[in-house]
């Protein structure tokens, strides 16, 4: 047999002798180890970034203080040098008042049954006085009508013309003498339940009330009423700023308790940086305008708002990391991650400034995760 006629039979029989399965292609993949790995086992991998695309803002710090109210002026308002009965109390703590507005009613400690005794004394008075009198007007005419024989007569007529005219005349003088002075006791009785009206002084805002009292009450002399501080400056104390109180700065107030709030912009008129060091403190003071305190000056929620920075870079303090005490973040330029190192500027809250090392419209990677996809 032919050298070509055995190849041929020999390429038959290992034909016959192969299995079916043999003829079935396989794609495999080589993986980094050099090892083969199906590829209905691969899955590909892809990286999803949380970006930001960086422009120019201004940085803006809140800072936020508790303060009280602090005043120029405040007066206590009292009852007077005698005594009262309390008719009426018109004002409230924290109650703003204007100048001349009734701060109380009071009333004389006198007795209504007194004043009306008086009167009838002196009602009778004037009647006894009134008929004594004509009594006594009747003896002068009946003097001066005697009838007279001579001259002798004539001198005695007279005589008690004068002395019953005197007679009269003292008794005149002496009973409006008395009749005045019951007038004037009449009078001090009466002014003993006559109102006597308290007034506010000036403008202002109640600060306190004096407890205990009620409608009825007999008040000692001098009793205090109230205090009310002067609204013509109304001022808001605290006693730390950290630096971002300065002077001039304006604040918004949140002013009160509860429901009966009312938010208000005040403006610092002292801070520490304008004080001499030898002034003690540290504190800083706000005035605001009295017209725009509805529920009048309380504890307050002190809030000031300022630009720190114009047209700043700022990031996430989470996308900053450090190397070796550099910090830098990572950018997604065209796809391609890059790390940059930065020199950080102010920090606002979990915000950062960024002064040296971003451009606008850098795309900084805020975070990232990896996502599959591919595969059976």
């Amino acid at each position: 047999m032919s050298v070509i006629k055995r190849i041929l039979l020999l390429f038959l029989v290992l034909m016959l002798l192969l299995p079916a399965s043999a003829c079935k292609k396989t794609q495999v993949s080589r993986s980094s180890d050099s090892s083969v790995i199906s590829s209905d086992l691969l899955f590909a991998r892809e990286t999803v970034y949380s970006t930001k695309v960086l422009a120019y803002e201004d940085a803006v710090r809140v800072a936020e203080l508790d303060s009280d109210p602090s005043y120029v002026y405040s007066k206590t308002i009292k009852t007077g040098a005698q005594e009262y009965i309390l008719k009426e109390l018109r004002v409230s703590r924290g109650q703003q008042v204007k100048e001349g507005d009734v701060i109380a009613v009071l009333q004389g400690t006198g007795n209504e049954s007194d004043v009306r005794k008086l009167r009838l004394e002196i009602d009778y008075f004037i009647a006894s006085c009134e008929e004594t009198e004509e009594n006594m007007a009747d003896l002068i005419d009946k003097a001066a009508s005697e009838p007279v024989n001579d001259s002798y007569d004539e001198e005695i007529r007279q005589l008690k013309v004068k002395k019953a005219q005197a007679a009269y005349d003292d008794y005149v003088l002496s009973s409006e003498y008395r009749l005045n002075t019951m007038m004037e006791n009449l009078k001090k009785a009466e002014a003993q339940l006559e109102l006597t009206y308290i007034y506010a002084p000036m403008d202002g805002f109640v600060k306190s009330v004096a407890n205990g009292f009620k409608v009825g009450d007999r008040l000692k002399a001098n009793s205090s009423l109230c205090v009310i501080n002067s609204s013509a400056a109304v001022l808001f104390y605290a006693a730390h700023t950290g630096g971002n109180y300065v002077y001039n700065r304006e604040v918004s107030l949140v002013v009160g308790r509860g429901s009966k709030k009312t938010t208000v912009t005040g403006r610092v008129v002292s801070s520490p940086e304008v004080l001499p060091k030898n002034i003690p403190g540290g504190g800083i003071y706000v005035a605001v305008n009295p017209a725009d305190l509805k529920y009048g000056p309380d504890h307050a929620e002190m809030t000031v708002q300022y630009t720190m920075m114009k047209d700043a870079l700022i990031i996430d303090k989470l996308a900053i990391d450090t190397d070796d005490g550099l910090a830098y973040v990572m950018l997604l330029d065209d796809g391609i991650v890059k790390k940059r190192y930065i020199v950080r500027g102010p920090s606002v809250g979990l915000q950062q400034t960024v002064l040296q090392g971003l451009n606008e419209g850098d795309e900084l990677i805020l975070s990232s995760y990896n996502k599959g996809v591919g595969g059976k």
